[in-house]
């Protein structure tokens, strides 16, 4: 049952339960936070320059969302997906949603490790995967992209979502093409087991292993004057992960994660910070960088009011 799924999760030691919003919160576009879930921090306004989106289909994204899961995964999507469809856009309902198998096997498995969420999850699958964007225009002619992650598995449960507004009119768009309905009833009692999971403190790892850094693969871990909120336990949409941190000085905090990813040895990578203002004239710190010769694309900015930081790095 759903109830036995979830112990663990509330009791999170990861996040200040004061800065999670509840559903009903406002998103952007008009989306508001669906029930189920509760909103990690700010939504953060997207850099001009963040190059994240380029992976998906043209758009011009402005800003991104991470809510934790707590509750029906399946609800949640379709809570968010039908308001995105009352603005216009034909996005999927959870019948999208799909079982299959996230880490290695030690050897070629002999039974499936993945399927469609309409049928028992696999035993080999270890995780529920929805993805889903759509784009279209506003009544008043404005054109929104909104792009949606679900992802669940015994680390983490969290929904990514990465919306944009304006930019030039571009036909209609949605992923996949065809709605297939909601998920069936049953799946629900058919989703991993989820584990309490660990406090995290200054200097232990953050988000998942990436080539972001200078030297190679490595994990970032959590700098100084910074508290992870949550987070980072699941891929985005465009992204390896998307982690949220609590922070006093954004500057700061961004200067000692590009510490991090600098090799003083090296000079493969090219990472900067810089102060940029959003349309409204609010300013927001900014860290990207990425690495040459097959490297990976980092990017890390603050939110308006300097609170609050999100890390995403992104993989070649």
């Amino acid at each position: 049952m759903l109830t036995a799924v979830l112990v663990g999760s509330a009791g999170c030691g990861n996040d200040s339960e004061a800065e999670l919003s509840p559903p009903g919160t406002p998103l952007a576009a008009g989306l508001e936070v669906p029930v189920g879930t509760q909103l990690i921090g700010p939504v953060f306004p997207r850099p001009s320059g963040d190059s994240a989106t380029d992976q998906g289909p043209s758009q011009r994204s402005n800003s991104v969302a991470v809510m934790r899961v707590d509750g029906d995964p399946f609800a949640a999507w379709d809570d968010l997906a039908g308001q995105a469809r009352a603005l216009g856009l034909q996005m999927a309902a959870s019948g999208v949603c799909e079982w299959h198998r996230a880490r290695p096997l030690a050897e070629v498995p002999s039974a499936p490790t993945s399927g469609p969420v309409e049928k028992a999850r696999p035993d080999l699958a270890d995780t529920l995967d929805c993805q889903a964007v759509a784009r279209g225009p506003l009544p008043d002619g404005t054109q929104v992209m909104v792009g949606m992650r679900l992802w669940w598995w015994d680390t983490g449960a969290e929904l990514y979502v990465d919306i944009s507004e304006g930019g030039m009119p571009e036909p209609p768009y949605a992923y996949p093409g065809t709605d297939p309905g909601p998920a069936p009833a049953t799946a629900l009692d058919q989703l991993p087991e989820r584990e309490p999971q660990p406090s995290v403190d200054v200097g232990d790892p953050i988000g998942s292993e990436n080539n972001c850094f200078e030297a190679g693969y490595g994990q970032l871990t959590l700098p100084d004057g910074a508290r992870l909120l949550g987070g980072g336990t699941t891929p985005g949409l465009y992204v390896d992960f998307a982690a949220v941190l609590a922070v006093d000085d954004a500057e700061s905090v961004l200067g000692r994660l590009e510490d991090q990813l600098d090799d003083p040895d090296d000079s493969g990578g090219d990472y900067g910070i810089r102060e940029e203002r959003l349309a409204d004239g609010s300013p927001i710190w900014v860290l990207s960088g990425a690495v040459g010769a097959g490297g990976g694309v980092c990017a890390m900015w603050s939110s308006p009011d300097g609170t609050a930081v999100l890390v995403t790095t992104t993989g070649d």
